[in-house]
């Protein structure tokens, strides 16, 4: 599904019959939030699957049982989405986001206000791919400006992107692409960057540690470095929002036990992404002083698993090379002395005499 120019599919400037309809800029279009959230189930809807295909009427009998023929009507590449939708989206009322991939619902809204802009792309009447999809990582029902509401239904993974549209005429779009440009250049303050994946990843690879109680807490290991006795664990208390992280994370993560640390490292980790060009960053700074060797005993760094240590130099090389990194030397530092190769303070296995 990946290596096409871009994504998507959309409204049909066919059946318009001339009409005049209201245009409304990328920028004025309302995006609003469904609350509580409704998980979509997984996979395109079914009318969708069947969109755009018609039986073939010379297909031969006796096939094995379950398998139809079908001829797609209009095989045609309908060219990018600014082009199919041309100013006739009114409202995106968005049902479902996947929390995992989008953090806020500005990140969501940046999101598809980029899609809808975006130059390239390439859409079909039809569903090119064959394998079933998962849960969604965007859902919502769609307000044009003439005709009938549609629905939007989008699987990120970056670079890419597919998704089904119903437009105001009921018609079914399908369409597959990436979210990369051709220059590979990324715009600051994107959310269709590097930074969505390492953030997902990381949280995918710490999952079980994230889920656990720390027995030391970032407030904990704040005191203890004051020399105060570390408060007990307090669910309210360290929710670790933006502002405990900066409150606490800088002075409480050299006092924490491997199990507490990796119990941080990915809601660190997506902070620093997403304040990657914030100088003087406290948080940032103590994450990759926590990533610095020598390890500790009992090991820290040495504690990762494959995956983890896989995610952890991703960040690194993002944080040590991104034009836009606010903490590039010092990213640079903690890759060379630990994480690349052959590292100088790596730990190595014993090799016999």
């Amino acid at each position: 599904m990946s290596g096409v120019p871009l994504l998507v599919g959309f409204l049909t400037v066919s059946g318009l019959g001339g009409c005049a309809v209201t245009r409304v800029a990328a920028s004025d279009i309302k995006v609003v939030f469904v609350s509580p959230p409704v998980r979509p189930m997984p996979d395109i809807p079914t009318d969708a699957r069947a969109a755009g295909i018609v039986p073939d009427p010379e297909a031969a009998t006796g096939r094995a049982p379950g398998v139809r023929f079908g001829i797609v009507r209009d095989p045609s590449d309908h060219g990018p989405l600014s082009r199919i939708s041309d100013g006739r989206i009114a409202t995106l009322e968005v049902t479902w986001s996947d929390a995992a991939l989008f953090r806020t619902d500005g990140d969501t809204e940046a999101f598809l206000r980029r899609l809808v802009t975006m130059p390239r792309g390439s859409t079909t009447t039809f569903v090119p791919w064959a394998q079933i999809l998962g849960v969604p990582s965007v859902a919502m029902l769609v307000e044009h400006t003439e005709g009938h509401r549609g629905s939007w239904h989008i699987w990120y993974a970056w670079p890419s992107v597919d998704c089904v549209y119903r437009d105001g005429h009921a018609n079914w779009w399908s369409a597959t692409g990436s979210t990369s440009t051709d220059s590979g250049s990324k715009a600051e303050g994107s959310t269709l960057d590097e930074r969505v994946p390492r953030v997902c990843r990381a949280r995918a690879a710490f999952r079980d540690d994230a889920a656990a109680i720390p027995a030391m807490t970032l407030r904990g290991g704040a005191a203890v470095d004051s020399y105060e006795a570390p408060p007990t664990h307090d669910p309210e208390a360290d929710e670790p929002s933006d502002a405990y992280l900066k409150a606490y994370a800088y002075w409480g993560l050299a006092h924490l036990d491997p199990a507490s640390w990796r119990h941080y490292l990915p809601g660190l980790i997506d902070y620093a992404l997403r304040h990657l060009g914030e100088p003087g960053s406290m948080v940032t700074e103590g994450l990759l002083e926590s990533l610095r060797p020598p390890d500790r005993e009992p090991p820290r760094l040495g504690s990762l698993s494959a995956e983890q240590e896989a995610v952890v130099v991703a960040v690194l090389d993002l944080l040590a090379f991104d034009e836009r990194s606010a903490c590039r030397e010092l990213a640079m530092q903690v890759l060379e002395k630990y994480w690349v190769p052959n590292a100088l303070y790596r730990r190595r296995p014993a090799t016999g005499a």
